[in-house]
């Protein structure tokens, strides 16, 4: 993984699309959601994750060591042969969050809810340990602003819809790039094309 400013990880979707999954030792442990379970059941991932707190998380909170996607614990993966992080899993589902709602934005129907287990990117293993910063925070909020505005929004949800995967893609810009061209083919199609 590249350290560079804007760093942060959503690398998490490396089991999506080819960044190394070596499990690192852990800066800080986290809770899992049981959310993860079908996500990781149809990515061919098998173990079930544990049931998430009802607090807010962020990048300080600690994590639960042991847990399915920690270091040394990784969920079976037919994406990924080294494993998955807890945070690759989750980010799976947050992709497959944003195919549903770009098909009701497709079939001019707003979005029908806000999925919670987005914010728990900010308190989630992830791939990298020192991906795990202030910096990656701050963008998993922006992440989570994005999102909000575009499932609340009365109208442009379109526009709103590109915002959040213009902030997912500058996110990946500076760390796990493999991601991008999967982040990309979510785009609305352009008027007239």
């Amino acid at each position: 993984m590249h350290r560079m400013r804007g760093m942060i990880a959503v690398c998490a979707l490396a089991g999506l699309t080819g960044c190394p999954d070596q499990p690192r030792e852990p800066v800080a442990p986290s809770a899992s959601t049981e959310e993860l379970a079908p996500v990781a059941e149809e990515a061919g991932e098998t173990e079930e994750a544990a049931p998430s707190p009802s607090v807010e998380c962020t990048w300080e909170t600690p994590l639960e060591p042991g847990i399915p996607g920690s270091p040394g614990n990784l969920i079976p993966s037919e994406i990924n042969p080294n494993g998955a992080s807890e945070l690759s899993v989750l980010m799976r589902k947050m992709v497959a969050d944003l195919r549903e709602v770009r098909q009701a934005i497709l079939n001019n129907s707003p979005p029908a809810t806000y999925p919670d287990d987005h914010g728990r990117m900010r308190c989630t293993w992830p791939t990298d340990s020192d991906v795990r910063n202030a910096m990656f925070d701050g963008m998993a909020k922006n992440y989570l602003a994005s999102y909000e505005r575009l499932v609340t929004a009365q109208d442009s949800h379109a526009r709103h819809f590109e915002s959040v995967l213009d902030g997912c893609i500058g996110c990946h810009g500076n760390t796990c790039q493999g991601p991008i061209p999967m982040i990309e083919s979510l785009r609305l199609p352009v008027a007239g094309n």
